[in-house]
């Protein structure tokens, strides 16, 4: 799933991009953005709209989006955290939006670690298998608390109420063979 700002939406649907960080290229800033993408991340540096910790809440009114996209952004919360940030992320859902999750693929971690791969140089989309499982950190906030395979986070969004439309394995854009993401749809009922 590319990030937003990349993305094509609707003018007539609302998004809300969760953890939108720094665009992905240097000529992508928040001009490209379109007026009904909203983003919010924490650190001063990005893109972001709202800055805000959305450990504490979303600060946007109930029912207000179509789709809520969280990219690269569950692996970095507890579960605890997790479970109140989908909470958060359903009361600002629209009945019968869409909340699409990307994040790394703990299966595809451990089947690389069983397979006796190179654990730091065998990456995927410039990632190695540790960095999957534990984050770049290369900055505060950067580190990785909680993962995922398609099954346990399907579990999740269904025990947080919604139902799940699209549960898959993901190549990244360039559709790899192999699957280092899981990319999972879910809609408010």
């Amino acid at each position: 799933m590319p990030r937003a700002e990349r993305m094509s939406f609707p003018k007539e649907l609302m998004v809300l991009d969760i953890g939108c960080g720094m665009p992905t290229m240097p000529d992508e800033r928040r001009t490209v953005r379109a007026e009904n993408i909203i983003g919010i991340d924490i650190r001063e540096d990005s893109d972001a709209e709202i800055i805000a910790d959305i450990r504490d809440g979303i600060p946007l009114e109930n029912d207000k989006f179509d789709i809520v996209l969280i990219y690269q952004v569950l692996e970095h919360f507890t579960s605890v955290e997790v479970s109140n940030l989908l909470d958060d992320c359903i009361r600002v859902l629209k009945t019968g939006g869409e909340m699409w999750i990307q994040t790394p693929n703990l299966k595809w971690c451990a089947e690389a670690i069983l397979e006796g791969k190179e654990l730091f140089e065998h990456k995927v989309d410039g990632l190695s298998v540790m960095n999957s499982i534990y984050g770049e950190q290369i900055r505060q906030g950067n580190a990785h608390k909680w993962g995922y395979t398609v099954e346990t986070l399907c579990g999740v969004l269904i025990d947080h109420g919604l139902e799940i439309i699209l549960a898959e394995e993901y190549g990244g854009e360039a559709n790899l063979d192999h699957k280092p993401d899981i990319f999972v749809k879910g809609r408010k009922i």
